[in-house]
Parts: structure tokens; sequence; C-alpha cells
């Protein structure tokens, strides 16, 4: 196989939005969002009925106490977010600022070809906060599915390095766990924490 042949297998990978061999979603038809609203709208409380029954389905597999409410992704357009219980909000936050052009710009939709994967590649969810309202359905199909016999809980993290990090003071907290035999940190020991960033117990 020559360079060429490989590049431009590469190209044709990209895209397609690189699913070649992936389960696609036996979700219904999507109606996605084509202007941005011209107003906010609230039909229910933040978070609403939708939001808070995921976040209980979450917290049964994840930590779920940062999630503010679960996103509509192919609702939500420009610098609106909808969430799943159809309230329309001015989104300020931007999934930590990395959609300057907001949320399904055309040109951007237009380069990726296969349409489960827009909320990931374009939309980019900050999934610890916002995250999409199939999430607990894809975890539980995906990462769940490999999981050792009798883990039944995943933590999802943002890259390589944080993954690392964090399996690391898992560990760690794990095992001084066991050797206090179940018992909680002494009063002496988290005083010493106190007001330091977490990053400093690295």
């Amino acid at each position: 196989m020559n360079r060429i042949h490989i590049n431009s297998l590469f190209q044709k990978c990209m895209r397609s939005g690189m699913t070649k061999g992936l389960p696609m979603s036996t979700s219904a038809t999507v109606t996605r969002a084509t202007a941005e609203p011209n107003f906010p709208e609230m039909k229910t409380s933040v978070p609403g009925p939708k939001s808070k029954e995921l976040i209980k389905q979450l917290g049964t597999i994840q930590n779920s106490d940062a999630v503010h409410f679960f996103v509509d992704y192919d609702k939500s357009y420009g610098n609106y977010i909808v969430d799943v219980d159809g309230n329309t909000m001015l989104d300020l936050f931007t999934q930590i600022a990395s959609l300057p052009l907001g949320y399904n710009h055309p040109s951007m939709l237009e380069s990726i070809q296969n349409p489960d994967n827009i909320y990931a590649f374009l939309n980019r969810p900050a999934l610890g906060f916002y995250p999409p309202g199939d999430w607990v359905t894809r975890l539980r199909s995906s990462l769940l599915q490999v999981a050792p016999p009798g883990l039944s809980e995943v933590m999802t993290m943002a890259c390589g390095s944080c993954a690392i990090e964090n399996g690391l003071k898992a560990m760690f907290i794990s095992h001084q766990g066991k050797m206090r035999n179940g018992r909680p940190p002494s009063s002496r020991r988290t005083a010493i924490m106190l007001d330091k960033p977490v990053s400093w117990l690295s």
C-alpha cells in the first residue's frame, strides 16, 4: 500500500466522521435546528423532570453531581442551547468556550457525513456538565459492555493525561481506605488539605 493510497484513505475516514465499523444509532430520524431562536424560552425549571430522571440514571453508573442538565444537541443552534425538557437558553458557557461558531453551524455540518457523530465532533459537549440526552444509553452500550465482572460504574475523562492522573488518585484513595479498614480519614489528616487545590494532592 503506497503513501498516496494511505493518505486518501485517511482523508476519506476523516470526512466520513471516522465511524467505519462502529454501530449506527437506531434512533428515529433527527429533526435538527436550522435557525437561531429569537429569544430564550423556559418551559420547566432547570433541571427539568427529564433531566432529573437522566441524572438519577447516570448516578447509578457514575458521579453525576456536576451535571446541570441533559442537552438536546440536535435542537441547539448558534448561541442557544436546548435541554431535553425543551428549555431554550442563551448559552454563555459554550462547552468551556470551545464553540466560537455556536451549535450546529451549517458550514461545519456539511463536513460531517455521519449524523451520529455531530454532537461529539461538532458540538463538543462538556460531558461532566451538559451530557447529551442519550449519554446514559451510550455508556451502557459501550464502556459498561466491556467492564470487568463486578464493576458496574464508569468514570469518563477528557483526555489521556487526566485519565491516568485520576486513575492513580482512585487507586490511592482505595488503597488508603483499605489501610484504614474502611474508616474515614482522621480530622488531623484532612486539616492539612484545607484551602489547598486538588492538584496539590497529586
